[in-house]
This record gives C-alpha cells, sequence and structure tokens, in this order.
C-alpha cells in the first residue's frame, strides 16, 4: 500500500502526492502550495502532514493561525483515518490509500520520498523525458559564511553600512538579474560580521533576519521551481517544464556541477521538442 494526499481546490486542478514523508502548506505567490517540510523553514509553516500507520497526522504548527474542520469540529491536530479528509481554508484535503497494483502512473505527480533521501527531484510513475531520470542531487541554495575584512571597529562600521545597502539593493534588482539573489544574500552576511566587530549588537542582529528572511524567500522559490519542473515533465507539458528550468537556471546563475550542467541539457532538449512541435 502507498500513502497519498489528494488536494481539491476550487480555483486550481486536483493534484495527488504520495505522502511517505512529512509535508508542509506554505504561502506562496499568494497561493498555499504543498512542499516537502525540509525544504522551507518551519516558521513559514501553516499546516503540516505527514503519515502514520493508522491514519494522516495533521496539525496546525505552534504560532500559525486557524484550523481545520473533521468530522464537524474545528481542530488543530488529529490523526486523520486513511479514506478521511479534511477542510482547510477552502482546500479539501483527502488520506488515502492505494494497493501498488492498482496505481495508475499518470496522476502520480511526485515521490516524495525520493526528495528527502536524495535531497533532489525523482519523477514516480513514467516521465515523459529521458533526462528526468538522471537528474543529479540538485545543490543547496546557501551563501558564504558572512566574513569582514575590516579589522578595526570604525573601518568595519562602514563595511557593514555599505554591504547592507548593496543586500538591500541587490535583493531588489534580483527581480532582474538573476545573479543578485545570492549576491544579496552574501552581503546581508557580511553586514552582520561586519557590525558585530563594530560592536552594534542591535544592527548586527538587524541585518543578520534580513539574511534569514532572504534566505527563506529564496529556498522557497528554489523548492517550488523544483516541484514545479517534476510535476510538468511527468505530465509531459513542455512549456510549463522550459518555464520552471529556465526559473530554476537563474537562481543558479553562477553556479556550476552536474545538476546546473543536467538543466541546461534539459532546457535544450524541451526547446527542440517544442519547436518541432510547433513546425
Amino acid at each position: 500500500m502507498r500513502n497519498y494526499l489528494e488536494i481539491h481546490a476550487a480555483d486550481q486542478a486536483s493534484e495527488r502526492l504520495e505522502l511517505a514523508s512529512r509535508l508542509a502548506f506554505v504561502t506562496r505567490g499568494g497561493r498555499k502550495v504543498a512542499l516537502p517540510a525540509r525544504d522551507c523553514p518551519s516558521e513559514l509553516h501553516l499546516l503540516e502532514v505527514e503519515a502514520t500507520p493508522a491514519g494522516a497526522q495533521v496539525c496546525i504548527p505552534q504560532g500559525a493561525p486557524g484550523g481545520f474542520a473533521m468530522d464537524g469540529q474545528t481542530q488543530r491536530s488529529a490523526v486523520v483515518p486513511w479514506g478521511s479528509e479534511v477542510f482547510w481554508e477552502g482546500v479539501r484535503l483527502a488520506f488515502v490509500q492505494i494497493a501498488r497494483s492498482k496505481e495508475r502512473s499518470p496522476v502520480v505527480l511526485l515521490g516524495l520520498v525520493g526528495i528527502l533521501l536524495c535531497g533532489g527531484f525523482v519523477v514516480a510513475g513514467k516521465a515523459g523525458h529521458d533526462s528526468a531520470s538522471n537528474e543529479p542531487e540538485p545543490p543547496q541554495l546557501t551563501a558564504t559564511p558572512g566574513t569582514c575584512p575590516a579589522g578595526d571597529a570604525e573601518t568595519a562600521q562602514r563595511r557593514a553600512r555599505l554591504a547592507e545597502r548593496t543586500g538591500l539593493a541587490r535583493r531588489e534588482q534580483s527581480a532582474f538579474v538573476a545573479a543578485d539573489a545570492l549576491a544579496a544574500l552574501t552581503a546581508f552576511g557580511e553586514a552582520e560580521a561586519c557590525y558585530r566587530i563594530a560592536g552594534q549588537s542591535d544592527d548586527a542582529d538587524r541585518a543578520a533576519a534580513l539574511g534569514r528572511d532572504w534566505s527563506a524567500h529564496l529556498n522557497a522559490d528554489y523548492a517550488a521551481s523544483r516541484l514545479r519542473l517534476q510535476r510538468a515533465l511527468v505530465q509531459e507539458r513542455d512549456a510549463e517544464a522550459l518555464t520552471a528550468a529556465t526559473e530554476l537556471g537563474r537562481l543558479l546563475a553562477g553556479r556550476s556541477g552536474p545538476y546546473v550542467d543536467w538543466l541546461a541539457a534539459l532546457r535544450a532538449e524541451l526547446e527542440g521538442r517544442l519547436r518541432r512541435a510547433g513546425s
């Protein structure tokens, strides 16, 4: 038997995700999306689900608002038996078990267990592209630890202020220049380090908070783009897959390695398929 979460919302197509480990709902672009819990900071979680032998453990994390409806009652934590459902924020969440012999691969969008075991995305069921089955492990989207090149307090203070302004500017420019996304994160780290050398702990804490918030934003976008790519590949939606692969390429601008090479090859493959389909 395999465990699945079915998501039914009025404004979008229904989805079925394999519930092989903990899943978290977060807000992205004004919509609530389901992501592997490890791929987004816990403070962003609005609702979490995890499979147990008796059913799905559903809970609203501490600090998150609201509750979900189950059997006519509002709850914040409950084990939902397999074959049952709950209602949360206008969305119906159904939890089902399906015998392996009865599974139909086109509706299996993603094997979440693969994400947690290898840190990347794997396709469950038949993928539309051979490249998808050869996907390497994606790199971590992090900046190097913040360092300050200044040795004395006065110079460190000047460097800190410049680095913080640079981080804010590059954060805004990252919508147009992809390489600025990680550069902003690095700048916030430098600002924090220099403020601490200058003995300005409040300013250092502010810079650290800017870095944490921006890192959370980047990694949530990163996880959502990887998930969107794999869903599109499974469903053979080439145009959507190309858009997601291009977004990932922008987020990883300036990086190198097997995953970046795989993305470039996949984009070329998708572009070729779309050209042939349009000719």
